[in-house]
């Protein structure tokens, strides 16, 4: 499939490197765990694609997807913390 869940997806780095940011409320003292879905784009160099997470400013975690195997139509979502 193309995207993890529905019907559309988003390429982070068609051309160039970029990013997406999302706004979520919180309560102060609260605890939260974020969850989502990555694949990578068989289509381009390097087989292994990385991406960084952070959220309040706080340690960067970094995520990598091998795309080996992977087509465009099976891209092979994973979820992610």
């Amino acid at each position: 499939r193309s995207s993890d869940l529905g019907t559309r997806s988003l390429d982070l780095n068609a051309g160039s490197p970029g990013w997406i940011e999302q706004m979520i409320r919180t309560v102060i003292g609260a605890t939260y765990k974020v969850t989502f879905a990555l694949a990578g784009s068989s289509t381009g160099a390097p087989t292994v694609k990385t991406m960084t997470v952070s959220a309040t400013g706080g340690q960067v975690q970094t995520y990598s997807f091998d795309v080996t195997g992977k087509t465009t139509t099976a891209m092979g979502w994973r979820r992610a913390l």
